[in-house]
Parts: structure tokens; sequence; C-alpha cells
């Protein structure tokens, strides 16, 4: 009789739970918000990578974006050193800065960065429901 309770309980505990949560496991995903930014920023560097030249060394805080589309990218941080953004760039044609998703987000270094060359935009694109813009710099000289 006491294992017939215990046994009851134990069900109970494990059972109560599975069914409270069943109508937050039953979500459409359709339903559910989506990172929007980012989604159209992914889909941004895809359709625009093929607008850097070849042999360029994009400055991004997404290398890995830029590497599966077959880029060479390094960390931005890289270009707010001018020795360690010498030493990267001069071994390359041309340089880009990726003005991307994580340069809309708090503390980041992307104005300081762009702020330290002269540029021209060769792509971007708006995400409409903040405003935020995200581009595609070549640098074209040092300010």
């Amino acid at each position: 009789m006491i294992n017939a309770l215990l046994l009851i309980m134990v069900m109970a505990l494990v059972v109560y739970p599975l069914l409270d949560s069943a109508s937050l496991l039953a979500v459409n995903p359709a339903n559910i918000m989506q990172a929007g930014d980012a989604r159209l920023y992914e889909d941004f560097i895809y359709n625009y990578s093929k607008s850097i030249p070849h042999g360029c060394i994009v400055f991004t805080y997404d290398p890995g974006l830029f590497n599966v589309n077959n880029l060479s990218a390094a960390q931005m941080s890289y270009a707010l050193d001018p020795v360690q953004y010498q030493k990267i760039a001069g071994n390359y044609s041309c340089a880009i800065i990726d003005y991307g998703y994580w340069c809309g987000t708090p503390n980041n270094i992307c104005s300081s960065v762009l702020n330290q060359f002269t540029v021209e935009e060769l792509a971007s694109a708006t995400y409409q429901q903040t405003g935020f813009t995200f581009a595609l710099y070549r640098i074209t000289g040092s300010k």
C-alpha cells in the first residue's frame, strides 16, 4: 500500500510539470518572435559579400560569417590599434569595415573604428523596426 502511494506521488511529481508546460511546448513556431535584425544582418552579408573584392580583409565582430563566404576577416578591435591595423591590413589589397549587427548594441567600438578612417560605402540595408542601418565600408584612408 505504501509502495503504491509512493509511486502515485512520484508520478504526480513527474507528470504534473509536463502537463503544466504542455501549452508552452505546443506554440506554433510562426507565433514566436524572431531576431529579425540578426536575420536581416545575416542575409545582408550573404547577399552583399560578393561586393567585397577578393584580396580584402574585413574588420568585423563576426569573422566567421565572412570566412564562410570565402573572405578574410579579423576582429574589429584590431582596427582600433594603428600598429595592429597596419600589420594586418598591409597584407591585403584593401580593408573593409563591417558596420553590422553588433554595432547596434551597447558598448561597441564600431563608431570609434569608423571615425579613424575615410570610407566609401559598398552596400547598406536598414532594419525598419529600429531604423538601424547595416553597412559595408571600404577604407580609403586615415583621418
